[in-house]
């Protein structure tokens, strides 16, 4: 038996490639009836994404504190996708199938029994 987990590798991309993977985790996760509910919401996630959208455009050309406001905005998208990336891990009744339709990339790997 395997035990799946979702790699949280989308906490070292760059900043365009962190977008774009969240947006994909948005499209995969809407509609879908094995989440049909997710904590945090769509609707948080995508809030979240268009702010650090806006900061990282605010910072290509400005100083050290829309650099910061841009790299706030960051972590707290990273907090919610790692919720985020939890709630699916937790609620996929651990099918790799489930975790990856929800736009995560999946690890999994053997369990060791010991006796």
């Amino acid at each position: 038996m395997f035990i799946y987990k979702i790699l949280l590798k989308f906490l070292r991309y760059t900043d365009n490639d962190l977008s774009a993977f969240v947006a994909r985790v948005i499209l995969a996760l809407s509609p879908n009836p094995d989440f049909p509910t997710t904590t945090p919401d769509i609707a948080t996630i995508a809030a979240r994404k268009h702010d650090f959208d806006v900061a990282v455009a605010n910072a290509a050309n400005g100083g050290k504190v829309l650099k910061e406001i841009r790299t706030e905005k960051r972590i707290l998208l990273e907090m919610a996708m790692r919720l985020l990336a939890s709630y699916v891990e937790d609620n996929s009744n651990n099918t790799k199938s489930i975790m990856l339709e929800a736009g995560f990339s999946v690890h999994g790997g053997p369990v060791v029994h010991r006796t």
